[in-house]
């Protein structure tokens, strides 16, 4: 964490993450971890990376993101709205925003 606070790119791929969820979940998250930093992907994009042409919905990608635990280290705040609006961030719409900033 602290890399990440000192503008340094964190190497997420060292830590061992164990995630806890279910089958869609896990899927979704572990996507998360490829949003490269300094990037932002929608809810839509994020679904038809994983899901490929299937008609999910961005909600249910959004409740997947919402139960992920390790809000920076898995970095749910690089995904947005499709218009490129800050929606949904359980740490906060403001959080979201600084840790967006702060990676640019």
């Amino acid at each position: 964490m602290d890399d990440y606070f000192k503008g340094n790119k964190p190497l997420i791929k060292d830590l061992p993450i164990k995630f806890k969820g279910t089958e869609f979940q896990l899927k979704v998250w572990n996507e998360l971890l490829k949003i490269p930093y300094g990037s932002t992907i929608s809810y839509k994009e994020l679904g038809k990376i994983i899901f490929g042409e299937k008609n999910l919905s961005s909600q249910a990608i959004g409740r997947a993101v919402s139960k992920n635990k390790l809000l920076v280290i898995v970095p749910c705040h690089r995904v947005i709205g499709s218009r490129g609006d800050l929606v949904g961030y359980a740490g906060g719409i403001d959080r979201k925003k600084y840790l967006l900033d702060h990676e640019k």
